[in-house]
């Protein structure tokens, strides 16, 4: 790989490599070699090349030899594809060095052959003793997998240089080419101690005038490798202090080579991890300036990339050049220089492999066929086949190619059309060119393409490719550029109007859509004024009527005989009056509607839409594909405003303004709910103020009447504001009303039926009338009603409440009405003095009547009433809003048990106050009296307070438990929620158990300092809760399995609370200050030690448990060990960030929390006198702080100057925002003037101060309080921004997940802040007065900062109760339903069922098409948020925010339409609930209804189960069917047809009669009908069913699809497939579906009989894999499981794993496992198999008659009972009974341990079948072979040469050879035929299944047959030798390698 230092030192070797050989003509060839190994063993592959070079002639057999050489050449040469041939030749030594396997495995891996690397490196690992970091296999098996996937798809580099330098000086080249600014130098300037001691000097790119460069170091921690500093120029100009880049950039593997791109936005580099498909790979990671943040690095991919060495990509600032180096074709220390176009061109080329074969002339194998381009017909190559037909051949691209083929001995030529189809991959595709005979007789030639086939050796044929393009040869020539940019130019207009993924064709399709829904809008608008302007109409009638009505009643009133009449007659003029006036609001509200409607009418731009598309559709039909794409972007705005006119847009607005009307009125009760708290506060303020004023002494009094008025014109302002605020609500209130009307009246208008014809005139008419009514000044009935009721007693007592029911007024009508809080501040004042004031009252009283008082009821009662009056004047009013607050049910009864314990202290210290006092005899009475009405009053508290208590924990609800627990341990719900197993769930117990426990602790600490009577209620609550979590840890862990197998999560749930829950908060969580940090590395630093004293343990002891559950806790150890470190590097990042703004920021604290950093600091603060008395220490330099560095004073002030200036434009942005109130703004400036305040101190009091130091320190502290603040109040700026968008857009841009997450944080922020602001409240009680006001200040800044969370909080809430949440279509409850296969057959064949899925079907895919949506939706309001937090990119952050509310819009939609569906699904259940839900898990379960078709089917046609069938010899009228059906309803689901013509009346049934199935489809409004051909369900099968059409003569062909029966284009449908929104069904299915409607369209009756089945039957199914049900097998046997299923599936939903078996669950869920096995060492290669076929979670388990059973009960049975349990073992006993026991010729079957039911034993076959090429082959054909093999079980004979397969009983027992079964002939033998050939047969036996690797390398080489067999007594090879004599010289060889063959057989 590249090394800088390598290359220095190759330059100078270079010279010793071309020293003279006579130099080396003293030094044997041994000591040749030595140099050559010492050379080798340091790693230095190039010098030693030439050294082995000399030797190796001498020695070419020499395995060793051959092995360093080959890797060696790997390093120096571009021939490194020469390297294989040695490294492949050393290897086939078994005992050769195991790193031979490392380097051939590295040899593959850089020629691109990842399947054949990832071999040789397995072999490697499993032949080392012990891992070395130098040859780190593993790394390259990840490498090689990266190299798989990035090269499943990549695009051609266009090449304009390329130049071969020295690797010292490659990056003077950029700089010559000045394609960036500034210098590239190599720098020793920012080396590191590690980088001097690794020679490693970097490479660093200067740009101009730069302030930030990047370099690669090794830092100061070599187990990271090299990785990304940044430096940043201080203002001195010299560079501060390097900085770790994130782990998004770096990783533990090597980083180097940074570029940072002149935009700022793109830092290219190098790397040998992330993804790299090998050595050093270039990556791109975007970084944002703002955020100061980089994005996930990715890979630049092939060929920029390969697996070699790919170094400092750079780009100009157009993006248009870049510069690269790679040592992809290095030698002699040289690298290439490439320069690039950035732009990529993709790639089209395509491979075919093809095979002739000639069934005129089998011996024929010669074909040669020209290739010709259809568009001008030049030759674009020649193709001839080889001996055996093999032809290959790539074409420049996909399309139709003409051909000429000749055959060998022929003159004739053939002339095709070869036709090259589109690849979703990159892949070689099959062919086949068949010469054949046509029905007449005439030699023919047919070109197929089998695309579904497999090609050999495909692996190595795209390898060949991939290596021939990363050559990267000079290529600008063949490139059109001007082609390229114009394709970019459409691609990027496309992008800009959402047609990215449309053909020109579908874009004009949607437009013209477009244009429909227009005139649609237009024809609806109109139709809408028509409407609105009849109901007008009548209502303008009826208003007329009430107005005359009313007149005549009022003049009736004049002459009523009685006043009584006449109050009765006016009550009625002024109802007819109200009635009148709420009618003619209703009509204003019409009117203002139909405003808008007509504005909507007179902007119609249907008409200029259609002719922009008739425009871009004659640019796209001339395939000016551009300039259509530029006439739609020109008149985007016409298609905006089509969109802006539509009905739809009013209906949203309308809502829209509605939910911000909600909105605000929500706020104004939030300020009413906080107004009338701050009232009740104040009130109760101004009332211990004026009981304190009759209690102090008279000095004190004017201060405190003071006080006192200051507090009643503060509590009249709040009066006043509550008064407005009720106003303003109800005048939003009323708004609100009307908005909903004009709604409300809108769908009543689109609701309404008919097209109403409306005469303008009439209406005209109408609104002139209602407009002089109107105008009319309306009569004052109140007036004269009062002047009656005050001249008439008997209206005045029997009238007054029905006349005030006949009061209506239409704008109060909807308008909530408030507790009256505008009474005169008189009247206010005048209540709270009588209140306080009422008690004296009763003293005077009492006194003046003293000798006669009486201890009644009465007077006690006054008592009470004044007693509570003076000491809780506000009692009543807490008690009302406890009761109405929205707190929970436990929060409101601690308050009132608090309120009532307050009120009892205040009751009993009244009561000792009266007892202390030494009252005379005529008051003693009085006090008696008033102790009565005390002890009265105590007594109810008391019983209140002993009843709230009494309830305690039995009303404490499960809403209480949750906020409880949350307020303790927030994390709680969340991690139960995603917790999966016992152990864990018991554990987590523990921790909130834990913290219940603190907490009730420190509540019993309080309750010893306190007597609140809430700490009780609180504390029995908590341990109610501590009971109830130890009930749930008991019952999670009683439910551990005790054998189950320990899962990932519970072991490391185990290692990580091994450290007392230290470590689990220190690797889930993530601090922000560097003391958290620096404890968070510590903790880890101390596990990780841990876990690698755990890991060597591991390796080195696996005795105490099995090998797999060893190596399973050693990779969870080892992953849990990388998470570790990727945390720990992450922290030092955070370290390193904030030591650097140490450089350029200063922290935050006030003066008084200084004490915590230092005992100078402590001095500072708490007692200044002593710090003179430290200067000189500092001076001597004995206490230097650690920031001694920092800048000076001046920078620290200008900082602040900076920041001060920051906020003011911060608040300046917020005061221009309109999504802030006033309330909010007026918080946000106290706290920032409260905070300018006292930074302005800090700064002062730093300039006072002596000692520089110190002044230092100070202002730090005051930069860090000012960047704290900074930080608050942009995150209050950023809310803003996202209210302010979702307020103008009508969006929501947070998502629930997104607002809970911001809801947590800002609930534990105030929960904090609220002790704080207690702390400080205990401290004001027991400070001095001079302290009191600087507390006060600091409480007062922390409510600020509370009570904005609190807003913010708030508002979170009120957007989450707008979030919906739907039921599903299917609960769980249903799902889980238990139920019989036989039920369910039942069910699904009866005509409820048939209706019930039908209307399910549709619900539950409405159901998933929201989970799509919502995902869409979640995706862009994430982009959104990024957009906005970065404050850039605003043009697509309209077009997103507009995606998101359509999005929203059709989520709405989607939500109400699923639960109609629900609904109306629900309806048609059975009324049982069981049998409802069966019903509705069978089908949620995807169960069809299931009908008895085979007769359908067979009365209408004989359907192809391939989807169509050609037969051109048919004489059958649509092969049987009565006639062509005509209408046909489609198959549910996506199906793909080819349409074969359009005739405008229907044809005869003769007519394509070569085709089954077809039918025709009648275009609606038409007489047209189309007929189509087929049924598919591949996009793949229907492109090959049209060419095959198309050869028939069909030239108009063409593919259509549907979904769900509508039509839709080829491309959405491939779209819709791909998204999973509309997917096929199995063919068969199809096939089903489709002939019951035809039999239904023709009239053919279908059976709803349905065929009995058993209950072992349940896998049974349309193009359902084949498996064997577990349920009825008896014995043991171990198996993989796959998955569990809803149903039946089909072979590829299992990857096509073989012997397949199946369980079905209760709930009807069926479990699916490969393979039987008798052991759990045998099931690993079928797991092996499993999860490379794609199953990754597969796992083994074990059945014992017929049920699932555990691992360890497996075993436990085959301990106790013995391997005769086993499913194996039974079997052969039965055959053994069944078969007896035949022997032939010395051959004993009871020597052999096998059996096998496919294999026959040779000692007693009577015939068997054998598979032998018909091929010879000359030498031993080891390929061939090692294919076959891979099959069945394949030897070869020496004797006729060739390779023949064992014997097997019967061709059904016969492996599957498809993809070679041309190549073998089947032979049948009888007894003798197979025993003859068999000189003898050796056995070795292995007791424990596993073979050395010697011996099975001597097999390998072994050129006779041999059979390998396994049992669970371990594993048999039997090798037959065909020659007796050769026996015993073979028996000697085997006992060489330190093992004893026995003979079983010898021939005669």
């Amino acid at each position: 790989m590249f090394n800088l230092n390598r290359l220095r030192h190759s330059a100078s070797v270079f010279l010793f490599l071309i020293i003279p050989v006579f130099l080396y003509a003293q030094d044997t060839a041994e000591e040749l070699k030595k140099k050559a190994n010492k050379l080798f063993d340091k790693e230095q592959y190039v010098e030693a090349t030439t050294l082995y070079s000399r030797v190796l002639p001498l020695e070419p057999r020499n395995f060793e030899l051959n092995f360093k050489y080959g890797a060696c050449l790997l390093y120096n040469s571009n021939r490194k594809g020469d390297a294989l041939k040695y490294l492949q030749y050393a290897v086939t030594n078994a005992n050769i060095d195991p790193r031979a396997y490392f380097f051939l495995g590295k040899a593959f891996h850089l020629d691109y052959q990842f399947d054949s690397a990832v071999q040789k490196y397995q072999k490697y690992i499993s032949k080392r003793k012990k891992a070395d970091p130098i040859y780190d296999a593993e790394r390259g098996i990840q490498m090689c997998k990266n190299g798989e996937r990035l090269l499943t798809s990549f695009t051609d580099i266009v090449v304009t240089e390329k130049q071969e330098v020295s690797g010292l000086k490659f990056y003077k080249m950029y700089s010559d080419a000045k394609l960036v600014g500034g210098d590239i130098l190599v720098s020793a300037q920012f080396q590191s101690k590690l980088d001097k001691k690794k020679g490693h000097v970097p490479i660093v790119h200067f740009p101009p005038n730069a302030d930030v460069i990047y370099y690669a170091s090794y830092g100061n921690d070599l187990s990271t490798g090299k990785d990304i500093f940044t430096r940043r120029r201080l203002p001195g100009g010299i560079w501060g202090k390097p900085e770790l880049l994130s782990d998004m950039v770096n990783t533990s593997e090597d980083e180097d080579f940074p570029y940072m791109h002149p935009s700022g936005e793109h830092l290219y580099f190098s790397s040998k991890g992330h993804n790299s498909m090998g050595g050093y790979d270039v990556f791109v990671s975007q970084y944002d300036p703002v955020r100061e943040e980089y994005g996930r690095a990715k890979n630049v991919d092939f060929a920029i990339s390969s697996p070699d060495d790919d170094l400092f990509y750079i780009v100009d600032s157009l993006f248009e050049n870049a510069y690269f180096t790679s040592a992809r074709q290095s030698q002699d220390g040289k690298v290439h220089v490439y320069r690039v176009k950035v732009a990529r061109v993709p790639m089209k080329n395509v491979i075919v492999i093809g095979g002739f074969e000639s069934e005129v002339d089998p011996n024929i194998n010669g074909m040669t066929m020209k290739l010709f381009s259809p568009s001008d017909n030049l030759r674009i190559g020649t193709v001839r086949s080889d001996a055996q037909g093999d032809y290959s051949f790539v074409f420049p691209g996909t399309g139709k190619y003409n051909c000429e083929i000749t055959i060998e001995g022929e003159n004739r030529v053939y002339r095709q059309t070869i036709e090259v189809p589109f690849l979703d991959e990159f892949r070689p595709i099959k062919q086949k060119i068949v010469h054949t005979f046509d029905q007449n007789g005439e030699e023919v030639v047919h070109v197929l393409n089998l695309l579904d086939e497999d090609v050999p050796e495909s692996n190595s044929i795209i390898a060949g490719i991939i290596r021939e393009k990363a050559q990267l040869d000079v290529n600008i020539d063949d490139f059109d550029l001007e082609a390229i940019e114009v394709k970019n130019n459409e691609n990027e207009i496309r992008a800009e109007l959402g047609f990215q993924k449309m053909s020109s064709a579908e874009i004009v399709e949607f437009l013209y859509g477009l244009v429909n829904e227009s005139t649609e809008n237009d024809t609806m608008i109109e139709r809408l004024i028509n409407r609105i302007g009849n109901d007008v109409l009548s209502l303008s009638q009826q208003v007329v009527s009430l107005d005359v009505e009313e007149k005549a009643v009022a003049a009736s009133s004049k002459g009523a005989e009685s006043d009584l009449i006449k109050y009765e007659l006016l009550m009625r003029s002024e109802q007819l009056q109200n009635e009148k006036k709420h009618l003619i609001n209703q009509i204003g509200e019409l009117e203002e509607l139909k405003q808008e409607l007509q504005i909507r009418r007179e902007k119609k731009s249907g008409n200029e839409l259609l002719q922009v598309v008739d425009g871009v559709k004659k640019e796209l039909n001339r395939a000016d594909v551009i300039s259509g794409l530029k006439l739609l972007k020109e008149n985007k705005e016409v298609l905006e405003q089509v969109n802006h006119n539509s009905i739809q847009s009013l209906t949203d607005s309308y809502l829209n303004e509605s939910i911000d009307i909600r909105g605000a009125i929500l706020r104004q009760n939030e300020k009413l709910t906080s107004l009338q708290t701050s009232s009740t506060a104040i009130e109760t303020k101004l009332n211990n103020l004026e009981l304190r004023f009759l209690a102090v002494k008279k000095k004190d009094k004017d201060e405190l009447q003071r006080t006192i008025l200051e507090t009643k014109q503060e509590l009249k302002a709040i009066e006043q504001l509550i008064a407005s605020v009720g106003a303003k609500k109800n005048t939003l209130e009323l708004d609100k009303y009307k908005l909903e009307r004009r709604m409300e009246l809108l769908q009543k208008a689109k609701d309404t039926d008919g097209n109403p014809v409306l005469n303008p005139f009439d209406l005209e008419s109408a609104v002139a009338a209602i407009e002089d009514i109107a105008n009319q000044s309306p009569v004052d009935y109140k007036a004269e009603l009062e002047l009656l009721k005050t001249s008439n007693a008997e209206i005045s007592e029997g009238k007054e409440e029905s006349g005030s029911d006949l009061n209506l007024v239409a704008e109060t009508e909807f308008v909530q009405t408030f507790p009256d809080k505008t009474e005169s501040s008189e009247e206010t004042e005048y209540s709270v003095r009588s209140d306080s004031l009422e008690l004296s009252a009763e003293y005077i009283k009492l006194q003046e009547e003293s000798p006669n008082i009486e201890d009644s009821e009465v007077t006690i009662g006054a008592l009470k009433r004044a007693f509570i009056s003076e000491i809780a004047p506000n009692y009543s009013r807490s008690l009302e809003r406890i009761a109405s607050s929205s707190a929970s049910d436990f929060e409101k009864r601690t308050e009132r048990a608090n309120t009532e314990s307050e009120v009892l202290d205040l009751l009993r210290v009244k009561k000792q106050q009266i007892e202390s006092k030494n009252n005379k005899l005529n008051e003693r009475q009085v006090a008696e009296l008033q102790i009565n009405a005390l002890e009265a009053l105590i007594l109810e508290h008391e019983l209140v307070l002993d009843e709230i208590l009494a309830e305690g924990n039995e009303m404490l609800t499960d809403e209480d438990r949750k906020l409880l627990i949350a307020s303790l341990d927030r994390r709680y719900a969340n991690d139960m929620k995603s917790i999966s197993s016992f152990k864990a769930a018991a554990l987590r117990e523990e921790v909130l158990q834990q913290k219940i426990q603190n907490e009730i602790n420190k509540l019993d600490n309080k309750g010893l300092k306190s007597a609140d009577v809430s700490i009780d209620l609180v504390k029995n609550a908590y341990e109610l809760l501590l009971a109830e979590s130890e009930q749930r840890r008991k019952k999670a862990f009683n439910a551990i399995p005790v054998h189950s197998k320990q899962s990932k999560e519970d072991f490391i749930t185990s290692e990580r609370e091994a450290g007392e829950g230290e470590v689990l908060v220190a690797i889930t969580s993530t601090f922000l200050t560097r003391k958290e940090l620096a404890e968070q590395e510590v903790i880890l630093n101390a596990y990780q030690s841990v876990l690698e004293t755990k890991i060597i343990n591991f390796r080195g002891d696996k005795e105490s448990e099995s090998i797999e559950a060893s190596d399973r806790k050693l990779k969870w150890l080892e992953e849990e060990k990388e998470l570790v470190v990727k945390k720990r590097k992450s922290i030092r990042v955070s370290i390193g960030q904030l030591e650097s703004a140490l450089i350029v920021n200063t922290e935050e604290n006030t003066l008084d929390s200084v004490a915590e950093n230092s005992e100078f600091e402590y001095q500072i603060a708490v007692n200044p006198s002593q710090v003179n008395d430290r200067k000189d220490e500092v001076k001597q330099g004995s206490f230097v702080h650690q920031e001694s560095q920092d800048n000076s004073s001046s920078d620290l002030i200008e900082k602040l100057s900076l920041n001060s200036e920051e906020r003011t434009a911060l608040i300046e942005e917020l005061t221009e925002s309109s999504s802030i109130d006033f309330q909010m703004l007026s918080k946000v400036k106290n706290l920032q003037s409260n905070e300018e305040a006292n930074l302005s101190e800090h700064v002062n009091l730093a300039k006072k101060s002596g000692s520089e130091a110190e002044k230092r320190y100070l202002l730090k502290e005051a930069q860090k309080r000012s960047d704290q603040l900074n930080d608050k109040m942009a995150e209050i700026v950023h809310t803003a921004k996202i209210i302010s968008i979702e307020q103008q857009e009508n969006v929501s841009l947070e998502s629930r997940n997104a607002l809970n997450r911001r809801k947590r944080n800002y609930s534990v922020r105030i929960g904090a802040l609220e002790q704080d602001i207690s702390r400080y409240e205990s401290q004001i009680l027991l400070a001095k007065r001079r302290d009191i006001p600087q507390l006060n200040s600091k409480k007062k800044d922390l409510e600020i900062e509370r009570d904005l969370l609190v807003k913010q909080l708030e508002m979170i809430d009120f957007k989450l109760s707008g979030i919906s949440n739907i039921d599903a279509v299917v609960g769980d409850e249903s799902r889980n339903t238990e139920l019989t296969f036989k039920e369910e057959r039942a069910i699904a064949s009866s005509v409820e069922y048939e209706i019930f899925y039908t209307l399910a079907s549709a619900a539950l895919k409405v159901e998933n098409e929201i989970r799509i949506l919502e995902q869409a939706l979640e995706d862009n309001r994430a982009l959104a948020q990024r957009i906005i937090s970065f404050g850039s990119d605003e043009k697509n952050l309209d077009s997103i925010t507009r995606k998101i509310k359509r999005f929203e819009s059709e989520l709405a939609d989607k939500q109400l339409d699923a639960q109609q569906k629900k609904q109306l699904s629900d309806s048609t259940l059975p009324k049982n609930r069981e049998e409802a839900m069966k019903m509705q898990n069978i089908a949620a379960r995807g169960i069809l209804p299931i009908k008895a078709i085979a007769f359908t089917a067979a009365s209408v046609m004989s359907m192809p189960l391939t989807g169509l069938a050609i037969d051109l010899e048919s004489e059958r009228v649509n092969h049987g069917a009565r006639e062509v059906p005509i209408g046909m309803d489609h198959p549910s689901g996506l199906v793909y047809r080819v349409q074969i013509g359009a005739f405008s009346k229907p044809l005869p049934s003769t007519v394509f009669k070569e085709f089954n199935p077809v039918s025709g489809e009648k275009i609606e409004g038409t007489s047209i009908i189309r007929y189509m051909a087929g049924f598919f369900n591949s996009s793949d099968a229907v492109v090959d069913a049209k060419a095959n059409i198309r050869s028939l003569g069909y030239n108009d062909a063409f593919v259509v699809a549907y979904c769900d029966g509508k039509r839709i284009s080829f491309g959405e449908a491939r779209r819709l497939q791909a998204s999973g929104e509309c997917i096929p069904k199995g063919l068969n299915e199809i096939v089903i579906e489709v002939a019951e409607k035809t039999a239904i369209r023709l009239g053919v009756p279908v059976s709803r009989e349905v065929p009995e089945l058993s209950e072992l039957d349940y896998m049974i199914g349309p193009d359902a894999v084949d498996a064997d049900p577990v349920e009825p097998i008896k014995g043991l046997f171990f198996t993989v499981q796959v998955g569990v299923f809803n149903t039946s599936v089909k072979p590829e939903d299992v990857f096509s794993l073989p012997e397949m078996i199946t369980y079905r669950l209760p709930n009807g869920h069926i479990r699916y496992s490969t393979g039987y096995f008798d052991s759990r060492e045998e099931a690993k290669l079928r797991l092996k198999m499993a999860r490379e076929s794609g199953v990754q979670d597969a796992f083994i388990t074990a059945y014992y008659n017929g049920e699932r059973i555990s691992l360890s009960k497996a075993q436990s049975l085959l301990f106790e009972l013995g391997d005769s349990i086993l499913k194996s073992a039974r079997e052969m006993s039965d055959e053994e009974a069944e078969d007896g026991n035949v022997q032939v010729a010395n051959f004993n079957e009871e020597t052999s341990l096998f059996k096998d039911e496919h294999q026959i034993p040779y000692s007693s076959f009577k015939r068997g079948v054998q598979l032998v090429t018909k091929s010879t082959f000359d030498r031993f054909p080891r390929d061939v072979l090692n294919r076959y093999n891979a099959r069945g079980s394949f030897y070869f004979d020496k004797k006729d040469k060739k390779v023949k397969s064992v014997i097997y009983r019967g061709s059904d027992r016969l492996p599957n050879i498809w993809n070679f079964k041309d190549d073998l002939d089947t032979v049948y033998l009888e007894a003798e035929d197979g025993i003859a050939s068999i000189g003898s047969v050796l056995s070795v036996t292995f007791s424990d299944s596993i073979i050395p690797g010697d011996f099975m390398d001597f097999l390998l080489r072994f050129e006779s047959r041999r059979e390998v067999r396994k049992n669970i007594h371990g594993a048999e090879i039997l090798i037959f030798v065909m020659d007796s004599e050769q026996t015993g010289e073979l028996m000697d060889r085997i006992r060489l390698l330190g093992i004893e063959s026995r003979l079983i057989y010898r021939g005669k």
